[in-house]
C-alpha cells in the first residue's frame, strides 16, 4: 500500500504537449519529454515536425496530422514516426491533438506505441479508446509532475519505484485533493504496462446499477438504452492498468464479481455469455480508512450472532 498524505503533488495526464500551429513546442509535462528524448531547456526551440523522419511514409502521416490542425480541427489516433532528439532513436506515436479556443496553439496528447509497432502488433486506437482519450483531452488536466523534496515525499517516491516494476495490485490512499491519481500515473509509468493504456473509473460518480455495465461492459439489447455492444473499462484496460479512484464506493454485491474478475481474469459483458479474457492490473484509491469500516462491519456481525 502506498500511504497518500502530501498536498504539494499536482495531477497531469499522460503525454502531453501544447504546440503553436507551426508545431512549435510551447511545453511538454515530464513523461513526454522522456519519450521524445528532450531537455526542458530544448521545448522553446523545437518544432515537432523537425522530430520526423525525412521519409516519404512519415512525412505523409506527418501531413495526415498537421492537415487538421490549419484547418482548426481535431486530430485524432494518428499513428507517426518520430526520432528522439537526444540519440535519434525511433519512437512511434498515436496522437490526439485539439485546437485551443483562441486557435493559436493546439493541446496535444499521445500514446507511445513503439513497443507495439517493432512487433507488429496492430496500432490502431478502438473507437471506444478514442473516445476516452478525447474524454482525458477534454478535462484540462494541468501540467506537472511529483514536485517536491520532503523527507515524506521521498518515501513515498522511493515506495512508487518499489512497486511499480512488479504486477501487484496497489491500494492508495489519502484524503481528497491530496494526489491519489498523480501517484497512480506514477506507479503505472514506471511499469512494465508503461506503453499500454492507463484506463481510470471515478467509482463514486457512478450509480449502483450501472457499475457491472461500466466495469465489464454489455451487449446490444442487454437492458433498455443499451443500444450496440460496448467493451467495459477492463477490457478497455487490457494489457494495461486500470485505475479505480474512490473503490469504498464500490457496492458489496459488486465486490464478489469484482473478486472473481481478478481472481480469475475473465469477464462476462452484461446479457453475453461469452467469456473474455482480460490481464489488468489494478490501481485503487480512497480517502476513506478501508479497514476500519471492515473492522466495524465485523463487529456488528458478531454482535448480532451473539
Amino acid at each position: 500500500m502506498i500511504e497518500e498524505q502530501f498536498r504539494d503533488l499536482s495531477t497531469r495526464p499522460d503525454r502531453y504537449v501544447h504546440e503553436g500551429l507551426d508545431s512549435r513546442l510551447i511545453k511538454a509535462n515530464r513523461t513526454a519529454m522522456r519519450i521524445l528524448g528532450l531537455k526542458p531547456e530544448e521545448i522553446a526551440g523545437t518544432f515537432g515536425k523537425s522530430l520526423v523522419p525525412d521519409t516519404p511514409d512519415a512525412q505523409r502521416r506527418l501531413r495526415e496530422a498537421l492537415d487538421p490542425v490549419g484547418r482548426g480541427t481535431d486530430t485524432s489516433g494518428v499513428v507517426l514516426e518520430l526520432r528522439r532528439k537526444d540519440n535519434g532513436k525511433p519512437v512511434w506515436v498515436q496522437w490526439w491533438s485539439r485546437p485551443a479556443a483562441g486557435g493559436d496553439f493546439t493541446r496535444t496528447m499521445f500514446v507511445d506505441i513503439t513497443d507495439r509497432v517493432l512487433m507488429g502488433a496492430g496500432a490502431e486506437a478502438t473507437p471506444e479508446q478514442n473516445a476516452y482519450l478525447w474524454e482525458e483531452i477534454r478535462s484540462g488536466h494541468n501540467f506537472g509532475d511529483i514536485i517536491g523534496d520532503s523527507p515524506g515525499l521521498r518515501k513515498v517516491k522511493e515506495q512508487i519505484q518499489l512497486v511499480a516494476p512488479t504486477d501487484a495490485a496497489v491500494l492508495i490512499t489519502g484524503e481528497s485533493g491530496t494526489g491519489k491519481e498523480l501517484v497512480a500515473r506514477a506507479v503505472h509509468d514506471h511499469s512494465e504496462r508503461k506503453s499500454r493504456p492507463l484506463i481510470k473509473l471515478n467509482c463514486s460518480a457512478v450509480p449502483e446499477g450501472l457499475f457491472e455495465s461500466e466495469f465489464f461492459g454489455h451487449v446490444r439489447g442487454a437492458f433498455t438504452g443499451a443500444l450496440k455492444d460496448k467493451p467495459g473499462r477492463f477490457e478497455l484496460a487490457d494489457g494495461g492498468t486500470l485505475f479505480l479512484d474512490e473503490i469504498g464506493d464500490v457496492p458489496p454485491a459488486m465486490q464478489a464479481k469484482l473478486l472473481r474478475v481478478l481472481q480469475e481474469k475473465e469477464l462476462e459483458r452484461v446479457g453475453d455469455t461469452r467469456t473474455r479474457k482480460v490481464n489488468v492490473r489494478i490501481i485503487a484509491a480512497t480517502n476513506r480508512d478501508l479497514k476500519k469500516e471492515v473492522d466495524a462491519a465485523a463487529s456488528a456481525r458478531t454482535f448480532s450472532i451473539a
